[in-house]
């Protein structure tokens, strides 16, 4: 039986999330190891590993399969380098947020065989196993095909979604679920939902799921399975979602059920200011909710606007403080470097923060949506790449703003995810 290896690259940790490692990383490996067995795993980015070992690794396999994320590019096209230097039967099968973003950018780089161009990595996985490994395809292929183009094979078919009953879950044994544990503070990170309804400009989720292939929601009953099985291993829940609350039928169902269940681990997740009330904020309190965290972005309306968020700075106060008047802990989700953000800015929405007395984390604005355009033109963006990397901030990037001063509203001191 042919050895498949699933690499995550090495890159730095950073403390604002591990989802990456549980879902796209943990649940794609879950759902393939249902119908192939002769799999390793390596996750570089949460445990030191030896290079020998790696090297032993990529001798052994014959598939190699990479999760590549827009900040570890240049370290996955090394390690691709390293594996095609000895290894020339082996093939390499990539996917991820990078990939998907900017795919004619690793059409150019003859080391990859294969190219999973959309949200749908488990599926497209399989069918490319199916088609090098000789494993039985478990879904129709109606609508996937391979496209051929200077030597690549690129998996093409976006309406091939996995079937939301078949969703993985990432507390498969072949992970270091341990070191996940650690880095996350004890804390589980599940999908209940992929696509969104909304579409703001800096983020990846409408190219990795387009309109086609819309918005689809974990089913609550499966939800329920998964708390129970790994509710003595973890001490918190992460629902990962991009707007979780968007269908608010299912939102009920998924409380009335944890309420029903009786449920003891508490949860958060993410999502809009105009996607929540009353009504709906004590029920999802009354269901265990911890924290609810609010893609915030920033406090200026003209900003807001730029980046196509559709909300309003008063719209963001009032949920806060409805927030605050229900006695549910809010967290607000902020940028730094949005292209016109300036020091004035940042300095006034730190302020109104304080004053509303609510947690905040900001992330530094990552230029994505920029380079899928750009890439989907043909243009050449080798010279973007290195923007994404975590060895490097933009402490540059507003002007005003101390190099110290930005690197500490990335990183404050005391700051517990």
């Amino acid at each position: 039986m042919e050895k498949v290896l699933f690499l995550y690259p090495p890159t730095v940790y950073a403390n604002h999330s591990m989802f990456k490692h549980f879902t796209y990383f943990g649940e794609t490996i879950d759902v393939i190891s249902r119908y192939y067995s002769n799999i390793s795993v390596l996750d570089c980015a949460v445990e030191q590993i030896e290079q020998k070992i790696i090297f032993n690794e990529f001798k052994q396999c014959n598939l190699l399969i990479m999760e590549i994320e827009p900040y570890n590019i240049e370290v996955s096209l090394s390690l691709a380098n390293l594996y095609k230097s000895f290894n020339t039967k082996g093939k390499i099968i990539i996917y991820g947020t990078a990939v998907t973003i900017m795919p004619n950018y690793f059409k150019k780089e003859l080391l990859f065989d294969y190219i999973i161009s959309n949200g749908n990595f488990a599926i497209g996985i399989l069918g490319i196993m199916s088609s090098l490994l000789g494993i039985k395809y478990p879904y129709k292929e109606k609508g996937l095909y391979f496209e051929k183009k200077n030597n690549e094979y690129i998996l093409k078919g976006k309406n091939i979604q996995l079937p939301v009953k078949d969703w993985g879950i990432g507390n498969n044994k072949l992970l270091p679920l341990e070191k996940y544990k650690f880095y996350n503070n004890g804390m589980f990170e599940l999908t209940v939902q992929t696509g969104c309804p909304f579409n703001c400009s800096f983020c990846s989720e409408k190219v990795l799921f387009n309109k086609e292939c819309g918005t689809k929601y974990r089913e609550v009953e499966d939800i329920i399975k998964i708390i129970n099985s790994i509710k003595h291993d973890f001490n918190e829940i992460y629902f990962s979602a991009t707007t979780m609350t968007a269908n608010r039928k299912w939102t009920i169902d998924l409380c009335n059920r944890l309420i029903e269940e009786k449920n003891k681990l508490p949860w958060r997740t993410v999502t809009r200011i105009d996607c929540v009330d009353e009504e709906l904020l004590l029920l999802m309190k009354k269901a265990g909710l911890k924290k609810l965290c609010f893609g915030v972005e920033t406090f200026d309306d003209d900003l807001l606007k730029k980046i196509n968020k559709h909300q309003t700075v008063n719209k963001v106060l009032e949920v806060i403080e409805l927030c605050n008047k229900l006695d549910i802990k809010a967290k607000a989700l902020l940028m730094l470097g949005i292209p016109g953000q300036t020091a004035d800015n940042v300095k006034s929405t730190v302020k109104i923060l304080k004053k509303l007395n609510v947690e905040y984390r900001f992330k530094e604005y990552s230029p994505i949506r920029e380079a899928h355009i750009l890439d989907s033109e043909g243009k050449n963006i080798s010279d973007m790449i290195p923007l994404f990397s975590r060895y490097e901030y933009r402490c540059d990037s507003i002007k005003g703003l101390s190099k110290e001063e930005y690197m500490e509203l990335l990183f404050p001191t005391g700051y517990v995810r």
